[in-house]
């Protein structure tokens, strides 16, 4: 904590001393959780994290943005030991936001965070520029440059992404796309295309998104295409809700940054509560491709708690594969705090295919997840 205010002094004495309108928000997070591994063995942590963010209006057309990250730290763990002395403050976001008069486009530069549709490309923060239209001839529109890897600064063999990212709010509907270039270093490039759809109708929402990756490969295949689709229908039936979710990914998988596709899985997924337990979650895979099949109900029992379950199957196509897992999960989310603090235990059980190396018979988690959103 002691770094933490080392950090944030300067900008709250600058704020301070010129009177700028400022906004602070952040999220405070402890997961408990036990469980078992591939080789039978049992064990468990418990971890925290803030993630703190100060929004500056430095004019009433230019905004800066900082956004600090502090944790994961594992109780017991570095920086989470007697004295709880360690290196854990990060940078998450630092950006310029700039309103402009062209086509009233809003400009970001610098570190910042963008998701496309269902995070199956990049779900995460990025270094680079951003444009932002709210209306381009009737679309909402995002352009962006980014920089995944700066190599040796003398030599030109870095690794670029352009994506632009266009939605038509009449049809619910938009598109999005990805060019990676990265022939220099590793012989890598890509062209990614993802449209998606939202179709609302009475009770029943149907969101798909399909995928086509274009990729150029250094070796014996040096150009191959991936595909496959992500498809999530849900009928809300106050106060129940049922669905399910489906991901299929071809052999030759898809070419991501950092995903952070949520199947609804804690063994076999990144789930909402808890994603540091993951057991297998091969996305997207490479040459084995995926698929992951999973359904979901969640019941209003009170106005603070709602119960969730999920039953899901992953498999990959590789040769012999007998599957990856099935897990059975279910929790409740409550509001102990409305729209401040949630509480949220819940439990899995998974029982391991033959694609996966070691000898337990079934993998299970206990865990707990309390959430402060200010």
């Amino acid at each position: 904590m002691k770094k933490l205010v080392v950090l944030l002094l300067p900008m709250l004495l600058i704020v301070g001393l010129s009177a700028v309108d400022f906004d602070i928000s952040g999220e405070f997070r402890t997961r408990a959780a036990m469980y078992n591994d591939m080789a039978e063995d049992n064990g468990g942590h418990i971890d925290s994290r803030m993630m703190l963010k100060l929004s500056a209006q430095l004019h009433r057309n230019l905004q800066l943005v900082y956004g600090v990250e502090v944790g994961d730290i594992t109780w017991g763990g570095a920086g989470g030991g007697l004295g709880t002395d360690g290196v854990n403050i990060e940078t998450d976001e630092l950006y310029l936001e700039h309103q402009t008069n062209f086509l009233n486009t809003k400009v970001r530069l610098g570190q910042q965070y963008w998701a496309d549709h269902r995070s199956l490309v990049l779900d995460d923060t990025f270094s680079g520029i951003m444009f932002m239209m709210d209306d381009l001839g009737g679309l909402r529109a995002e352009f962006a440059y980014m920089k995944p890897a700066e190599r040796n600064p003398a030599v030109n063999d870095d690794y670029h992404v352009a994506m632009a990212s266009l939605y038509m709010d009449d049809l619910n509907a938009g598109l999005q796309a990805f060019y990676g270039n990265d022939l220099r270093a590793s012989g890598n490039a890509n062209f990614t295309v993802l449209p998606y759809i939202v179709l609302p109708a009475g009770p029943v929402e149907l969101d798909a998104t399909l995928f086509l990756d274009y990729q150029v490969n250094k070796g014996p295949a040096d150009e191959e295409i991936g595909f496959g689709t992500a498809i999530k229908a849900t009928v809300g039936m106050d106060p129940l809700t049922i669905g399910g979710d489906l991901l299929y990914v071809g052999e030759n998988g898809l070419t991501n940054l950092l995903p952070y596709y949520q199947n609804g899985l804690y063994l076999f997924g990144w789930g909402k509560w808890h994603d540091g337990v993951t057991v297998a979650f091969p996305y997207p895979n490479g040459n084995k491709g995926l698929m992951s099949a999973v359904g979901f109900v969640d019941y209003q029992l009170s106005p603070k708690t709602k119960l969730f379950g999920h039953a899901g199957y992953l498999t990959t196509f590789a040769d012999n594969n007998p599957g990856i897992g099935i897990e059975f999960n279910a929790g409740a989310e409550i509001d102990v705090i409305p729209d401040l603090v949630k509480l949220a235990p819940f439990a899995a059980l998974g029982l391991p295919g033959d694609a996966l190396p070691g000898t337990a018979d079934m993998l299970y988690l206990l865990g707990t997840t309390v959430k402060v959103e200010f």
